[in-house]
Parts: structure tokens; sequence; C-alpha cells
């Protein structure tokens, strides 16, 4: 293969080399013959001057020849001195590239500068007066004689390095990773899974009918990723993420991008700030996994160890919508006509032994207190998002026809059509989530008029849910936590009561709960503080301190003591500033 790419380079190199030969051996003949006559138009013109057609001749034989030596000898000079520059700024140059790495965007002509394992925007300008200063540096006199020409020279080099196409260092990409793992992505593998499919938007591949699903919980972080990438690329580097299913989707482009399990940016200001530091690292990084893997499917199928991964990824090319609809039914409905007497009823959540006990008594009682036995659609409508949710599958996914999947091929015989509801279909999540509601109308109540703005965080509620369901315990304290996670709390809230008023996905405004006055608390405790110490009337951290070990004092004084409640010391603090 080798010898015959070499001989096809001779043949190609040959009739060029001959062409070039015969066009300067035709230049040359012009320019003989245009002397000649020449030289024959001055003998005519001085035909009768003996003098001057002898001057013509002494020229001609004696001078001529020593000026063409002459410009020769001065001609190889320049050559070699051009030779010389050329080598000492080839060198500054090619030195100057390899210590200070630049490169350019094209399309929106923008500059950046890879430094200390970082890479910035930085100007033409800023580069210019760089490699002057560089120069001036080296007190070379051939590259200050050159300086301009240099500076002009190396500007149009870095335009041929692509930011797209630099290789980052290992101290980059590490950093990179250990920045979303284990922030957004809870393994390795995700991680560049993850960086791959910003690297192929990036670059522009061709990945035809291919959407990338991922949990709507990151839209905020991507959205400001891809700001960045406008800004600095003007480029989107979001285009195959989608956060809703459309049936207009090709299945065979179904791709499933896994990120941390119930992932919430608490503090955004601070993720805010870490995406505009390492943002422009972030998408770099992506362009070169892109490059070094080939697509991010490539980086599954060949690339990575991980099964779960290469599993996940490909789950629903897999999965015609009947069975992802059985799968459902199998993790969150049962049918009541085949359970058997004495049977347990399947659980939904994991518990253990001694939860799973207490768990089936309570499914039991609240499923044989079902209204005639029937499961509202709307109901199963919210089970099949949160089982959507659970396992990071697209929102609205089969929706327009997983209820006929149910009526027909499921739980035939089961649908009532006047109820809009199925007959003795039970739910192993829906009692606990019948339970909460039951907790959230009997002891929250929502006021609008208060001077004060009232708030409960999603963690308060779960606990407050949790104390009020001690009430279900037999001889002894039943032995469970948290039956509903904080995120499955906000979850019911938002489907059930769409009317409230809920901030970053953890704080619900305007509501009180009747077990707790927390108003009261923090008033009661702040009175006697200020009674106590009165010579540090506004000092709110000690306050804060004084309120907290006022009540776990108060606490362990109690019979059956638990441990107290206490608020945020910023709802504190606010509080505090209003007394």
């Amino acid at each position: 293969m080798f010898s015959m790419d070499e001989d096809n380079q001779t043949q190609m190199t040959e009739p060029t080399t001959i062409a070039a030969e015969t066009s300067i051996s035709n230049a040359n003949h012009r320019l003989v013959q245009s002397s000649v006559q020449d030289i024959i138009k001055l003998y005519e013109q001085y035909e009768n001057d003996f003098y001057m057609t002898s001057k013509l001749h002494h020229y001609l034989r004696d001078h001529l020849p020593a000026i063409m030596k002459t410009a020769e000898q001065t001609r190889l000079k320049n050559k070699q001195r051009n030779m010389e520059h050329q080598g000492v700024q080839e060198r500054f140059m090619m030195d100057f590239l390899n210590h200070h790495r630049y490169y350019y965007h094209s399309v929106n002509e923008r500059f950046f500068r890879y430094q200390d394992g970082h890479f910035s925007g930085t100007t033409e300008d800023d580069i210019l007066h760089h490699i002057v200063s560089t120069i001036s540096l080296q007190h070379n006199e051939l590259l200050m004689n050159r300086k301009h020409q240099t500076k002009v020279m190396l500007l149009k080099r870095i335009k041929d390095q692509s930011i797209l196409k630099a290789i980052p260092e290992s101290e980059t990409i590490q950093r990179v990773i250990h920045y979303l793992c284990p922030m957004l992505c809870s393994t390795k593998a995700e991680t560049k899974y993850f960086l791959t499919i910003l690297g192929d938007n990036l670059l522009r591949k061709p990945v035809q009918n291919t959407t990338h699903y991922i949990s709507s919980m990151v839209k905020t972080f991507l959205a400001s990723l891809n700001q960045i990438s406008i800004e600095q690329f003007h480029i989107q580097c979001t285009n195959s993420f989608r956060y809703k299913h459309h049936d207009k989707h090709d299945t065979d482009g179904f791709r499933l991008v896994k990120i941390q399990p119930h992932w919430v940016c608490d503090s955004w200001r601070e993720t805010r700030d870490h995406i505009q530091q390492y943002g422009l690292d972030v998408l770099c990084v992506a362009c070169h996994y892109s490059r070094k893997y080939g697509s991010a499917d490539d980086y599954v199928l060949d690339y990575s160890n991980d099964n779960d991964l290469r599993e996940h990824v490909f789950y629903l090319k897999q999965k015609t919508p009947l069975e992802l609809v059985q799968e459902f039914a199998n993790q969150f409905l049962y049918d009541r006509r085949n359970t058997e007497e004495g049977q347990k009823i399947p659980l939904g959540i994991s518990a253990s032994p001694q939860e799973e006990t207490f768990l089936h008594q309570h499914l039991q009682s609240s499923s044989s207190q079902d209204e005639q036995g029937k499961l509202p659609w709307a109901h199963i409508q919210y089970l099949w998002k949160t089982f959507l949710e659970s396992h990071q599958y697209p929102s609205g996914m089969y929706c327009s026809y997983n209820k006929q999947i149910l009526m027909t091929d499921i739980f035939p015989d089961h649908y009532d059509s006047s109820t809009d509801s199925f007959v003795d279909i039970g739910s192993s999540q829906w009692p606990l989530i019948q339970k909460f509601l039951s907790f959230w109308n009997e002891t929250i109540t929502v006021e609008t008029d208060c001077t004060m703005e009232l708030e409960l965080e999603a963690d308060e509620i779960a606990q407050l849910y949790r104390r009020w369901l001690y009430r279900y315990k037999v001889e002894k304290k039943p032995k469970y936590s948290h039956l509903l996670k904080d995120t499955q709390i906000m979850d019911i809230l938002a489907y059930f009561y769409p009317d409230l008023i809920m901030v970053d996905n953890k704080y619900i405004m305007n509501v009180r709960c009747s077990m707790w006055d927390k108003e009261m608390d923090m008033e009661t405790a702040i009175q006697h503080w200020r009674m106590e110490e009165e010579d540090e009337m506004d000092s709110v951290h000690k306050a804060y301190q004084f309120y907290a070990k006022f009540y776990y004092e108060k606490a362990t004084q109690e019979e059956g003591h638990r441990r107290p409640l206490l608020v945020s010391k910023k709802y504190f603090e606010r509080f505090f500033g209003e007394t």
C-alpha cells in the first residue's frame, strides 16, 4: 500500500517538475531574444559612430559580467542572511507557541489562552503585546529588526490553532471530572459519557435522530453551560438533550443520560459561580473527548467497561411501549383479583423487615378502605409520572397511549369508563401517598395575609410527617425512617396542590403546621435570651445558639423526648430582624 502511494506521488511529481522546467526554459528563451533585439537596436542606433559601438562592446564584454557577478554575490549574501533571520525567527515562534498556548475560533473571531491548566478568553491586542514584550526580552537584533513581521506571522499561526481542537493537560481533565463527579454524575464513566455528548454537539457531528434524555432537574445547569458556549463559540452545546418525550422522536435514537439520583442544587449561586469559572474548561474537555472517542455512542460501546451504563443508555431503544408500561405495572400496581388471601402486597419502596411489617399492615388497612376498590386514572397518571422520574426516563413518555395499553393488554376488563378508574387495581405506593395527603389536610393551613412571610422546608415537612405517623404505633414505637423522601414530598405537593408557592423545590411559602408553631418557639426563646443576656441584645448568632440550647434542654425533660424541631439559622435571622 505504501509503495503504491509512493509510486503515485512520484508519478504526480515528475510531470509537475517537467512542466516547471519547461516554463523556465521558455521564459529564458524569451529573455534572450528580447536582449538580443535590444543590443541590435543599440548597434543600429550608433552604426555610424565607432566610438559608441566600441563602448557598447566594452561594456558588454568587461563591465556587464562584473556587475552580474556582484549582483549574484549580493543575492547569495542576502539569501543567507534571510535564512539566518528566518531560522532565528522560526525558533522564536516555535518556542513561543510551545510555552504560551493560544487558540482561536474563526466563527466569532475570538482568541483564547491556556495557562496553568485553565482556558480563558483573551484579545488580539493582549497577544500582540505579549509577543512584542517577549521579543524585547530576547535582546536579539535580528528579531528586533523583524519585530512587526514576526508578530504578524505568529498571529497567523495562532489563528490556525482552533480552540475546539485544543488538547487539555491531564490536570485540567481531572479537575473537570472531579467537578462534575459526584456533583452531577455518580461515576467517572457517566461523567465521560455526558462530556462526550457535549463535545458531539459542539463539533456538530452528524448523529442523526439521536435524542439524549436527561432529568429536568439539571435544566438550569445545562442552560448556564449552554449560555457560556454561545458566548464563547456561538455554538449551542445542548442541542441533542431533551427533558420530555414526544411521539415524533425516533425510538432507535433514544439515549438515557444518568445523573445523580434526586440531584438538587442547594446553593445555586455557588454552582453558577463554578460554572462561570470552569465552564470553558468543561467545554474544551468535552471537545477533546468527542475527538478522542469518536462519539458518545462509540464511547459507551467501544471504550467504557461500565455494563450498567451501557444498559441504561440504550434501555429505551430496546423497549417497546408495551414492555415499559408492563414494567410500570409490575412495580407500582397489582391486581386484587389475582392476590390470594394472606399474600403480601408488593411494596414499591425499600424497607427493613420491621418497616415492611408496619407498611404491609398499613397498606392492607388502607386498601380495604378504598372507595369500592377503584384506582382513579388521575392517580395512576401521578404514579406513572413517579415511575418515569424514579428511573430517570423522559417525562411525558407514552402518556398518549399508556392508558390504552393498561386497558387492553395488562388489566383487561378492569376499566370503568363511568368513573374513569380501574376496578380491583391497587398500588403499593398509593396508600402511603394518601396517608401523606391526610397529614397535609389535617395539619397544614395556608395563610396569605400573614404579616410575616411563612415557610416550611421540605426537610421540616418530612420530620413533621414522621411524627404525625407515630399515632399508628402499636405496642412499641415502629422503627422506620422517612416513608417519603423530601423530593417525593415536593412532587406530591406540586401535583396535588399546584397553587402552592414553591421556591427552589425546597420551600413551601405561606403555610403553617398545627403541630409546630415555629414563630412562637422563636419568640419564646428570644424573650428568655433577652432576659438572661441583656448586654448582647443585637447578637443574632448568640440568640440562635441560645434558641437551640433552650429547646434541646426542654426536650430532654419531657417524657419520651425526641430531638426538637429547630428552624434554620437563615429563617431565624429573618424573624429576629422583625422582632
